[in-house]
């Protein structure tokens, strides 16, 4: 069973935030004067995908119930 609790939930959001805004600044960087027409429709159609998937690979393989383990003060 998938634990989402609400003090996580955060995270989530926090996360696809920040998915989404590099997945833009990966397509600005690419192109110097922005996107072209096809690659613009591309980023639009692909982006919900993209950050969907890449939350549900973070909640299945356990990132944010475990991931708080590794770090300490000194870090």
């Amino acid at each position: 069973m998938i634990r989402i609790n609400r003090h996580r939930i955060w995270q989530l959001f926090a996360d696809a935030g920040l998915i989404a805004l590099a997945w833009w600044l990966a397509f600005e960087l690419r192109f110097d004067k922005g996107p072209p027409v096809y690659y613009d429709t591309l980023f639009r159609r692909a982006i919900l995908v993209v950050v969907g998937i890449k939350l549900a690979v973070f909640v299945v393989s356990g990132f944010y119930d475990r991931w708080w383990r590794y770090v300490s003060t000194r870090d």
